[in-house]
């Protein structure tokens, strides 16, 4: 009974389970092999029981031995190592490892992060990445020397403005999307070019609108381009031209060019005035306000390229008809470097198949060699402010051109090359050197950094 009560205090005190307390007593109440008869080897049928009830050897071991070795044990075992340490130890040992893993984890990058993202990490958009590294395959990696920001099937023109690119494949619809990878591309809403005969002409961007053809007419004014926001929302701007023939009958303008460069966006139409004999005509400008691009050196056309604070056009003469055949105006190329110069009479010659003008002035400081560049076919050359009146051919074999304060740039089947205005000016030389090796379509522009560029179904970017 001591060692019971013994073992029910401890065990209550300690607030251990009362099936732990029975089990600490039953170990506690077995008796020992001490009060037991020693095995003397005989049955005992055999030999008589004449021992004393009290003769038997006395039990010496101290009472309290085996109790208090039980109660010690089940004590130490329990409640030290599972209630204690297991228990206690592990949540409070966690929460600071974790807290230190959350101090460890980098600092978001990118435009929306705390800082610019370095070359090896995630990205969305070039301006994630530190200058000049940009984000290629959403990774920020040093700039390749030829640059692939678009590839899309059907490809036909396209313009840019910061990362949104515009552009047109085989069907009346214009699309967008971001670049560079063009990944999100889908149909602007609200748009469809007008597919009339002689009406289509490349698309582009200003302003966040684009520039499309349009039909419309009401009377003898006829809307023949069109803008709206690039999410398709906001109908911006047109533009109208009014055309009749000598009946004062409406007839329906045909466009032969259009630019969106310094000066904003405007087209050229031509319209038929007289359809007897050998016919007449005149021809006139249809521009979209506002549509103003300074950022980027628009692609040159063949009536109208601004670049800068200069622009240079040309508009042919009227033609009518006469009892003895026709009565011609004559033609000029009207350029802010060059002056007035007397091209021809109407539309003889042809004017050529592109027209860029450089700049008359960068950075506050005319230029010394400024040019008006010229394409006719596959032949390029310029026309020098030394020398107004003369084209001089500096070689063949392009496909487009463009121009800026210091460079003629020179698109070829086989790549992209550019020469000094310097060395044009003084020695009538074109020595191209080259910037890439893929073959150039139209369009071409240059911004300060890169020239951009249709090569096939891609848009390509190569820097200056």
């Amino acid at each position: 009974m001591k060692n019971l009560r013994l073992g029910a205090t401890l065990l209550a005190t300690l607030g251990i389970a009362t099936s732990v307390f029975v089990g600490c007593g039953s170990s506690v109440g077995v008796p020992g092999g001490d009060d037991a008869a020693p095995d003397t080897g005989v049955s005992d049928a055999s030999v008589p029981d004449v021992s004393a009830p009290d003769a038997s050897v006395p039990d010496t071991s101290s009472p309290d031995a085996r109790p208090d070795a039980s109660v010690d044990a089940s004590v130490d075992a329990s409640p030290d190592a599972t209630v204690v340490d297991a228990t206690a130890d592990a949540p409070v040992d966690a929460s600071p490892d974790a807290a230190d893993a959350a101090d460890a984890a980098p600092t978001p990058c990118g435009v929306s992060g705390g800082r610019l993202c370095a070359l090896g990490e995630a990205c969305v958009l070039d301006g994630d990445c530190a200058s000049p590294n940009v984000c290629e395959a959403k990774v920020c990696a040093a700039e390749p020397a030829v640059r692939t920001m678009a590839d899309i099937v059907d490809l036909r023109t396209f313009d840019f403005e910061g990362t949104t690119l515009v552009y047109t494949v085989g069907n009346p619809s214009v699309y967008s999307c971001t670049l560079p990878g063009c990944d999100d591309a889908a149909a602007i809403p609200n748009i469809t070019q007008s597919t009339m005969t002689g009406r289509p002409f490349p698309i582009s961007v200003a302003g966040g609108f684009v520039q499309y053809p349009a039909a419309g007419v009401a009377g003898s004014v006829f809307t023949v381009a069109a803008s709206r926001s690039v999410d398709g929302a906001v109908a911006g701007p047109s533009a109208t031209f009014s055309c009749v023939d000598r009946l004062n009958r409406a007839t329906e303008p045909l466009v032969r060019s259009s630019h969106s460069g310094a000066d904003g966006w405007s087209g050229l139409y031509k319209c038929i005035t007289d359809e007897r004999g050998v016919g007449g005509f005149r021809y006139g400008f249809a521009s979209i306000a506002g549509a103003t691009r300074l950022d980027r050196v628009g692609r040159g056309s063949p009536s109208k390229h601004s670049n800068g604070d200069a622009t240079v056009r040309l508009v042919p003469g009227t033609q009518t008809v006469t009892p003895t055949g026709s009565m011609t105006t004559r033609t000029d190329l009207v350029s802010t470097v060059l002056g007035t110069i007397f091209w021809g009479n109407s539309e003889n010659p042809a004017p050529p198949t592109e027209l860029v003008t450089s700049p008359k002035s960068f950075g506050g400081v005319d230029l010394v060699y400024p040019a008006v560049g010229v394409r006719q076919g596959a032949n390029f050359g310029v026309i020098r402010s030394s020398a107004p009146g003369r084209i001089f051919n500096l070689g063949t074999g392009a496909t487009t051109i463009s121009i800026d304060e210091r460079y003629l740039y020179v698109g070829k089947a086989t790549g992209l090359g550019r020469c000094e205005l310097s060395e044009i000016g003084t020695l009538n030389t074109c020595t191209l050197a080259p910037m890439s090796a893929d073959s150039v379509e139209a369009p071409l522009y240059v911004s300060a950094t890169h020239a951009w560029y249709k090569s096939g179904t891609r848009v390509l970017r190569v820097a200056k």
